[in-house]
């Protein structure tokens, strides 16, 4: 478990340090934020850093085996329509919960000022992603290849 704890701490090293460096070389060549404003992007830096490994750790020790465990006994079920029931579930689901689509939502409904409602937004898009995950989940079950 330590080892898979390093693991993430080096995935997110990979992840954080790239646009903490553009920030920091911003910071220094061209945008000159306040000190306060510049140590409270360090302290995020280093909050995000935290909280994103033992996130990845998290979904590695109880996410994933429980990912792999439901795809091993869906096609045992044999029902082509079951498993399409299912990929649209979970594809709704997931994208209901996706807090990068909540808050595109809520920037959407800001700049229409209202016109479109977030909640619309959310269904339709966790609504097209069901969709398109269940009909390639069919690509897949039928054998069309993808070109």
């Amino acid at each position: 478990m330590l080892s898979g704890l390093k693991h993430s701490f080096v995935e997110t090293f990979q992840a954080v340090t790239p646009i903490t460096l553009v920030v920091i070389i911003l910071q220094v060549s061209l945008v000159s934020m306040p000190t306060v404003v510049f140590l409270r992007f360090l302290i995020g830096v280093l909050l995000v850093f935290d909280v994103l490994a033992f996130f990845l750790q998290g979904v590695k020790i109880g996410l994933l085996p429980m990912g792999e465990l439901i795809s091993e006994e869906l096609p045992k079920r044999r029902s082509v329509t079951f498993m399409l029931l299912m990929a649209f579930v979970l594809g709704f689901v997931v994208t209901i919960a996706e807090p990068d689509v909540r808050v595109l939502a809520h920037q959407v409904d800001i700049v229409s000022q209202g016109q479109m409602n977030r909640s619309v937004l959310n269904v339709t898009v966790a609504l097209g992603i069901a969709v398109f995950i269940s009909l390639a989940m069919l690509r897949i079950i039928l054998g069309i290849p993808i070109s």
